[in-house]
């Protein structure tokens, strides 16, 4: 089942993965400032918030 899933996510990812490198330069700059936004924002919101709750949860677990 896991070869199945890699082999099945590589053919869906690759036309992707092809037409962004074959690309112009203006929609490939500004395809990695969407990148690198989205990441910026999960790094600095979402990762954080996913330990504040890691940290309630496990309270909550060793207290009741």
């Amino acid at each position: 089942l896991g070869i199945f899933t890699l082999l099945l996510s590589a053919l869906f990812t690759t036309p992707f993965i092809i037409l962004f490198f074959f690309n112009d330069k203006k929609i490939k700059d500004y395809t990695l400032n969407r990148i690198f936004i989205s990441l910026k924002v999960f790094f600095t919101i979402v990762i954080p918030l996913l330990i504040i709750a890691a940290i309630i949860e496990g309270l909550l677990i060793t207290v009741l």
